[in-house]
């Protein structure tokens, strides 16, 4: 079953350039970070969105910080 690809939004894409700028393959994020390769293979398709939790995780391998924006 095709699901169509979304449009990714700001933090998707910058994660998404950060695992394909990080000299790893899915393989080796998946392993290093305990996401299931499957998730981070769907996620760079946009097939899926990734929780905040699950997004951290891969985020924190590749040298990225989560931080909440602040309300104005």
């Amino acid at each position: 079953m095709s699901m169509k690809a979304k449009k990714p939004t700001k933090w998707q894409a910058i994660l998404q350039e950060a695992i394909r700028n990080s000299g790893m393959t899915l393989s080796r994020i998946s392993e290093r970070s305990g996401v299931d390769h499957g998730q981070l293979s769907r996620f760079m398709r946009n097939e899926r969105n990734l929780t905040i939790t699950t997004a951290e995780k891969v985020g924190t391998l590749l040298g990225l910080e989560l931080t909440k924006k602040e309300e104005r």
